[in-house]
Formats: C-alpha cells, sequence, structure tokens
C-alpha cells in the first residue's frame, strides 16, 4: 500500500512541469477570450466611460457593416496573392532538396527560414527605410544613376502598398512553407519514383501524379495554417503605413487592422470585442 501511495505521489510531479504552459494559456489566452465575449454584449467606451449592456446590438451592427465585410475581402485577397507565390515556390523548393542532391542544402534550408525568426517589425522597418521618402536607398540609387529626377513616395502609391505588403509575407513565410512541404515529400517511398522512371515518367509527369496526390495532407495543413495566419494579418500593414488608417484608400486595412482600428482610435472596445467573436467563428 506505501509502496502505490508513493508511485502516486512521483506522478504528480507531470503536472508540475506541464503547469507553467497552462497557467500561461490561461492567462494570455482563456481568460482574454471570456473577456472579449463578455465585452461583446456592453457598451465599452473607453472616450466617454460607460459600461451598460446592449444584448446582440453589436452583433447585429457587425453584420450591417460593409467596411467590415470589406476588410475581410480585402484580407482574403492579399492573402491569396501571397500564398499563390508562396506556395509555388514552396513546392519547388521543397521538390529540389528532395529529389536532388544539392550540395550544401541544410545551409541554403537554414537562409531560407531565416526569416521567420526575425520580427515582422523589424523587417517591416526595413522596408520603409529602404522605400523612404525623400533619402530611402531605393530613391538614392534611382537618382543616382539618373533613372528619376526627384525623391518619389512610393508608400502613396495604393499598388506599392500592398505590393510591399505581399512581397514581405511571402518573404517571412516561404522558408517554413518549404520545409513543411520537404518533410512531406521525404515520406514517400522512393519506389514509387523508380517504377515511375522505369515506366518512362518524365520528372513533371511524377511531380503531379505522384507527389502532388501523395502530399495533399501535408498542402491541406499549409493552406489551413497559412489561411490563419493571413486572417490574423496587422503589424505589417500597420507598419507600412504608419497607424494611418489603412494608407491610401484604405488599401491595406485588414480585417484585424479594422478591429485595432475599433478599439483604439474610436474607442469602442464593446463593438470591437463582438467583431472578434465574428471573426473567430
Amino acid at each position: 500500500m506505501l509502496r502505490k501511495k508513493n508511485r502516486l505521489t512521483k506522478d504528480h510531479y507531470g503536472y508540475l512541469f506541464i503547469a507553467p504552459f497552462f497557467i500561461v494559456f490561461f492567462i494570455f489566452g482563456i481568460y482574454p477570450i471570456v473577456q472579449s465575449l463578455q465585452l461583446s454584449f456592453l457598451r465599452f467606451d473607453m472616450n466617454i466611460r460607460t459600461n451598460e449592456p446592449v444584448g446582440f446590438r453589436y452583433y447585429e451592427r457587425g453584420f450591417r457593416d460593409m467596411n467590415f465585410f470589406a476588410s475581410i475581402f480585402r484580407t482574403l485577397k492579399l492573402w491569396g496573392i501571397q500564398y499563390l507565390f508562396e506556395f509555388s515556390f514552396a513546392i519547388i523548393l521543397a521538390a529540389i532538396f528532395s529529389y536532388r542532391a544539392v550540395k550544401g542544402s541544410h545551409f541554403f534550408k537554414s537562409a531560407f527560414f531565416t526569416p521567420n525568426i526575425i520580427s515582422t517589425i523589424a523587417i517591416s522597418a526595413l522596408v520603409i527605410l529602404f522605400v523612404g521618402f525623400p533619402r530611402g536607398m531605393l530613391n538614392v540609387l534611382l537618382l543616382n544613376t539618373g533613372a528619376i529626377d526627384e525623391p518619389i513616395i512610393f508608400l502613396s502609391s495604393r499598388f506599392f502598398l500592398q505590393f510591399a505588403a505581399i512581397f514581405i509575407g511571402w518573404w517571412m513565410w516561404y522558408g517554413r512553407a518549404s520545409i513543411v512541404a520537404s518533410a512531406g515529400m521525404t515520406t514517400i517511398p522512393s519506389e514509387l519514383f523508380e517504377a515511375a522512371k522505369v515506366d518512362g515518367a518524365s520528372f513533371w509527369q511524377s511531380f503531379f501524379l505522384i507527389t502532388i496526390p501523395l502530399v495533399k495532407p501535408t498542402l491541406i495543413f499549409m493552406i489551413f495554417t497559412s489561411a490563419i495566419g493571413g486572417m490574423q494579418a496587422f503589424e505589417i500593414q500597420y507598419m507600412l503605413t504608419n497607424g494611418s488608417a489603412g494608407g491610401v484608400n484604405r488599401s491595406l486595412v485588414t480585417v484585424a487592422y479594422y478591429i485595432f482600428s475599433q478599439a483604439f482610435d474610436a474607442g469602442n472596445m464593446g463593438y470591437a470585442s463582438a467583431l472578434t467573436v465574428i471573426l473567430f467563428f
């Protein structure tokens, strides 16, 4: 009986090891979710300090808010274009490193993944310095080469803003996507490719008829995780526009940006919380 008691006591140490994760998760994960749900039913206005119940009024307003739905479609468009390039580039890189003996492949994989561990804010700040007005590196280069006569305000262009946001997102995440795709490809038995080669299949035929169908679960995982990250896009857009209402023609107002502006610019935390709940579902 004593031995059984000691064994149970030792088992309790496992809870101590996992406790830090659950404590942090409940404080910074569960509690904010519950708090947001509670605030979505209150007129929690930070400007006039009110805190009165409003029922489902903010949810009804959210479903009628065309600016909110416009921000969702804009977010999906930016993510879709970015992911098209990210996915294509990742698949090509994964195929090269999986089926070809590339010298220094480990170095290249590390180099491709490096942008993923750099702060989004830092990368956005570097891009702003590069294209800044009037003495950004790009303006200086174009002026010195005689390509332009006077500096260009690149960040005043709707097209350039969206291009910069897409480029930064692609550059940061294509390395991670290529590693995930490569991991999926390495699980395919080599005998399948040898048999296809004996049957006269080309590299591209093997790629599209064997590789892509067999890594479909990995590709679905990549799409869903990328979509979740894409719907949360905020830092890049905020930095590129310097927090100025989403830039030219609100071209970078993503759904997260719109919710942020409702909460901290308009001060309506209750309505922003309701939009957050809608976005969650």
